[in-house]
């Protein structure tokens, strides 16, 4: 609105920042978890996945690694080719996971990070 006063952007407190920092790492950690999960519940290397959803391999070990963040185009890409929805990736859910797959899932031991051959 043209002549309307702006509001000046609120700042964060160090403790707020750290907070923000801490809870973001944490989600790019838990989404890069069940990226791995997705992947080895398909019986899928790190090589076969990201040529199966179209990206770079380097990036999707960044993103299992909880570097960064899928972007929207990626998650999709996940959603399509697998059948976890969003809801899964980003929050766990598993009614957002095909009940088949979800079984596979199961079976995974925690912290594996490779398909067993």
């Amino acid at each position: 609105m043209p002549g309307a006063p702006r509001k000046k952007p609120q700042t964060l407190t160090k403790e707020q920042r750290a907070r923000l920092e801490a809870a973001e790492a944490k989600l790019r950690e838990e989404v890069g978890e069940r990226i791995v999960l997705i992947r080895m519940a398909l019986g899928l290397t790190q090589a076969e996945w990201a040529r199966r959803i179209d990206i770079p391999k380097p990036v999707l070990s960044q993103q299992e690694n909880g570097l960064y963040l899928p972007s929207i185009q990626y998650a999709l890409r996940m959603d399509e080719v697998s059948g976890c929805t969003l809801d899964f990736l980003y929050k766990g859910k598993m009614n957002g996971v095909p009940t088949d797959l979800a079984a596979r899932m199961n079976r995974i031991p925690k912290g594996m990070k490779k398909p067993p051959r």
